[in-house]
Formats: C-alpha cells, sequence, structure tokens
C-alpha cells in the first residue's frame, strides 16, 4: 500500500473535525437542557410568589392545610384626606384645567362622578368647565 503523507493529514483532520462535531453537539444538547430546567424552576417560583394554588411542579407530600386566623386586624380610621378614592381624578381635572385641557377635564371629571355621583365639589366643577366649553 502506498500512502501519501497529505492522505495522513487529511484523515487526521476529519478525524478531529469529527470530533469537534460531536463535542458541540453535546454542549449544545447540556445548554438546552439547563435553560429548560432554569425555565421551569423560574416558572414555579413565578407561581409560588403569586400564590396560584396549582403550581407548575406539586409537592411529593399533600401540605398541611393551614389553620385560619381568626382574628381580624384592626380597621384603621379614615384619613380626614381619603374621603374619597378618587380624589385624584378630582386633581388631574384641576391640573388639565391649569393648562386649558377642558375635553380631558370633563372626562376625568364625569369618571370620578360615577362612582362618586354625589360629589358637590366635582359636580360644580364639572359645571364650570361644560359652561366655558
Amino acid at each position: 500500500m502506498n500512502f501519501d503523507q497529505s492522505d495522513w493529514v487529511v484523515t487526521a483532520l476529519m478525524a478531529i473535525l469529527g470530533i469537534s462535531v460531536l463535542i458541540a453537539i453535546a454542549v449544545i444538547a447540556k445548554t438546552i437542557a439547563n435553560d429548560a430546567r432554569e425555565r421551569k424552576a423560574s416558572a414555579t417560583r413565578l407561581a409560588e410568589e403569586e400564590g396560584n394554588s396549582a403550581p407548575l411542579n406539586p409537592p411529593e407530600a399533600p401540605a398541611k392545610p393551614k389553620p385560619e386566623a381568626k382574628v381580624k386586624p384592626a380597621e384603621e380610621p379614615a384619613h380626614k384626606d381619603d374621603e374619597y378614592e378618587d380624589d385624584g381624578l378630582v386633581a388631574a381635572a384641576e391640573v388639565y384645567l391649569t393648562y386649558d385641557l377642558k375635553e380631558q377635564a370633563i372626562s376625568s371629571l364625569e369618571k370620578h362622578l360615577l362612582t362618586n355621583p354625589t360629589d358637590k365639589k366635582a359636580l360644580d366643577l364639572l359645571k364650570k368647565t361644560e359652561a366655558s366649553v
């Protein structure tokens, strides 16, 4: 058998290439597996943080139900500025009027009056705004 030196070099390079491809495939497969495991752990952690009742990986042993607390937290007295939850809409309407944005002020006041129809301040402000349009 008569081999040239170049045949041996080509064979060696092909072997190195084959081994490199096999290593690359193994690294890619391992990376994909690790990413899937991390995503699953992240999804489980997020589900637990959000308080979902059905986590992605239920525990093997059933969890014991916690006894319900019968003590109610004391309610804080209402602050004098907390008369309405939607006071922000009235304040926003006043800001809109400062910048002559009457349509936005009217829509803000109407939203506020949907939940608080007896608010005198908002009613008066709405009447004044509609009269000036």
